[in-house]
Formats: structure tokens, sequence, C-alpha cells
């Protein structure tokens, strides 16, 4: 592999692709016990494969969870267990049954019950039985207006509750994932996707998705608009009536509330055509084969084989030769305090920059930028949203660049070490 040469272009779905693998990447580093929610639907498959190329060569690092409702459709469970093993990956079972039968949840009853809604206590039940601090979800900001609220880090309380006010800022591509015991967050590396992007990118990596994704004839009947699937799982109303129907699924669930759609589109091409024309949202699963590329071009992911035995890590720099960047344990430079408490000379903070997180002291504050008087002016504090040159001191030395030279290495966060929130951006001026 070569570096690229200054220009290149990168494709839509490459640069959504790297910036899912570095949320991928930033988790798996930072968090201790992380999970991939993975349902069978093409959505999770293809964040099971963006993480299997954010690590190859090595194995995936942390597992896949199905919750399953007990009313899942047989092709996508028979789809699920197979690409876990492919993948080489232990497969967790939440079962809502289980959830059931122990009185964790209660089961609804009627004609139009669903365990659909049951799910969320199987899967709180089965974070905290795990561990997990993470969990990896294929959740896009284009599916509904509620998820447009969410950020790509998404953070749950100690009762798995999401609270809107304390969801922390994501400046540039630096995440702040630090959690509290018994709490967790929520991660959707695709969420800057549309769900055309999805299916483009399942067509370009030539990934294989469970069969009910594609046009094929089933018994169903119409309730509300939508045709749903003849199964144990649900009861015919007075009047309905099934049928037989060339049908395919926008996505995979519980069969007593997954709708299907007309269609006769039996191939990748087809179905990517049908979703240009229209709004359908979809979700499903992925496996595809490595592929290698000659060239790459920022901000693209890349693996690379070192010719000597190196002591390097997540988080050191790797520059050309004769131009190496120049470690520093002080930097000037432009802070945007975010923070409800004030800031101070001697203040201690964690600095997250690019993906190394370090000790920093506020050594002093050279001046505030008043904006009324569009003026400097001197302050011995720092309130929420003032603008300020400042002076930092660093645990480690960091290679920065001035934030004009490079957005990259010219940025970084500060990290209020108590209570996790994220407190400042800054800026780096030299």
């Amino acid at each position: 592999m070569r570096t690229a040469r200054a220009g290149i272009a990168l494709t839509h779905l490459a640069a959504l692709e790297a910036e899912a693998i570095h949320v991928i990447r930033e988790v798996a580093s930072e968090l201790e016990r992380p999970v991939l929610l993975f349902s069978g639907g093409k959505d999770s498959i293809v964040l099971a494969h963006l993480a299997r190329k954010a690590f190859r060569p090595g194995p995936v690092p942390f597992d896949l969870m199905h919750v399953d409702t007990g009313h899942n459709f047989p092709e996508v469970l028979a789809f699920r267990d197979r690409f876990a093993a492919e993948l080489g990956v232990r497969l967790i079972v939440a079962s809502v049954q289980d959830s059931t039968d122990s009185g964790r949840v209660r089961e609804e009853t009627g004609a139009r019950a669903s365990r659909n809604r049951l799910q969320t206590t199987t899967l709180l039940d089965a974070i905290a039985a795990h561990g997990f601090d993470a969990a990896f979800g294929g959740a896009r900001r284009d599916e509904e207006r509620a998820r447009a609220k969410e950020r790509i880090f998404s953070f749950r309380d100690d009762f798995g509750q999401w609270d809107p006010r304390r969801q922390r800022p994501e400046l540039w591509n630096l995440y702040n994932g630090r959690v509290r015991r018994g709490e967790h967050v929520r991660v959707f590396p695709i969420s800057n996707w549309t769900e055309l992007d999805v299916w483009e990118y399942i067509a370009t990596e030539g990934l294989e998705l469970p069969s009910i994704y594609f046009a094929h004839e089933r018994e169903v009947f119409g309730r509300d608009g939508m045709l749903y699937a003849v199964s144990d799982h649900v009861t015919l109303l007075d009047g309905e009536a099934p049928e037989l129907a060339s049908v395919r699924y926008r996505t995979v669930g519980d069969m007593s509330c997954t709708g299907a759609v007309r269609s006769q589109a039996g191939t990748l091409g087809a179905v990517v055509s049908e979703i240009a024309a229209t709004r359908i949202t979809e979700r499903g699963e992925t496996r595809a084969d490595d592929r290698v590329s000659e060239e790459a071009a920022a901000p693209l992911s890349v693996a690379v084989a070192l010719e000597d035995e190196l002591d390097v890590s997540r988080g050191d720099l790797i520059a050309p030769s004769g131009a190496a960047p120049v470690p520093a344990r002080e930097l000037t430079a432009t802070l945007c305090w975010l923070g409800d408490a004030r800031a101070r000379p001697g203040g201690r903070y964690l600095l997250k920059h690019t993906t190394r997180t370090v000790r920093a002291r506020l050594d002093a504050i050279e001046h505030r930028l008043d904006l009324e008087a569009l003026g400097l002016t001197p302050a011995a504090e720092l309130a929420l949203n003032d603008l300020a040159r400042v002076r930092l001191r660093l645990g480690e030395p960091l290679a920065a660049d001035a934030y004009g030279a490079s957005r990259a290495t010219g940025a970084f966060i500060l990290i209020d070490e108590g209570t996790n929130d994220t407190v400042a951006a800054g800026m780096v001026e030299a």
C-alpha cells in the first residue's frame, strides 16, 4: 500500500465507511465490554461487516447479541446462526420468552398482541447480566424523527434511560466514551447513513442477506394498510382473509408487527432500484470477502504491517520520514468552554486528541474574547460558552499541529474526570 496522491477524491460510501470504522475502533479501545446488537437484518449485517474490516486481519473483539422475541422469521434465525459461526464470534441470544417465564414482563393478549414492546426489559437485563458497557446498534437518523435526536454515542443511565439533556457534544470526530459503573452507551456507527446508502453499500461489498429481503411468494393478510405474514403468532380479525402474494420485507423483526411490501424485486440490483425510487425503511445483515486497495486517502481506515518490531499502539502517530512532528508537553489553544462549572487556572482534566487521551492542567487563561465589545479582555475564570486563549500543560507529550494546518491533529476536547462530561472544545494555536 502507498500513500494516496494529493487531491484523491473519496466516494460518498467510502467516507461513510471510514467514519463508521473509526467509531467502532473508538468503542473497542475506550470501553471494556462492548457488544454488537445483531438481529440478522441488513443494518446489523453491515455493522458486523464493518467490524470485520475494522480489525482485520485479527478477529472481531466483541460478541454479537440478539434479543429474540420468539416470534422471529425462521429464515432470519437460520441466517443469524450461520453468519455468527462464519464470523467466528460468540452469539448471545437474550430471550423474551425467558423474561415472560420469569415474570420480568407480562405477555400481551388479543389479536393485536406483540412481543416487540417487551424487548427493552430483556435487553437491559442481558446488558446487566453480561456486564456490557457499550452496545452497537444499527439505528439511522433517517428512520424516524425520534432518531434525529440521537448522537452517535448515546448515553444511558443505570436505569437504561436516555436523557437528551445529558448527551455529550460530539465535536469533530472526537468522542467521549467514559461511563460510570452501571451506565452504558448505545453506539450508532451508521447513524449518518441513509437507507439507500446501506443498500448501495451492500451491493458494492457483495454482502449476503436473508432471503426475505427479496421478492418471494408468501401467504399474507392485510391490516391497517400493511401486509402481515400468516403465522401461528397472529390471530386474524373478522374480515381479514389470507392471500398468496409476491412480497419482500423492509426490515426483520417480530412477525406479529413486521409488514411486507408487494414487490417483484428478486435481485439486489432490482431492490436498490426500488429503494432509489421510493422511501422504504429496511434493516439487514452482511457478509463479504476481504478487499485490498493500492492507495488510501484521509479519512480511510487502513491496516499497516510494520517492517520492524516496534512498540506502537492506538494513538501513536505515523509520519513520513523527514517530516516527523515535534511532540510537546505545552499547548497554546483557543478554548470554547462547555461546562456548567467554571474553569480556573490549575484545573485538571483529561485531554482527548485524535485517538489518544492524556492528563492536562489549565496553566493560564491569557485572555477572553468579549463578544459584545469584540475585543480581548483579561479573565480569571471561564464560564459557559466563553471563548479564550489558554495555555495547557500535558502529562505526556503530544504531536499536535496548529488547527489551521490540520483540523484532525489540531482539535481536542477536555473531559472532566469526575463527571465524565465534555467540558471544552479546543483548537491548537502552537
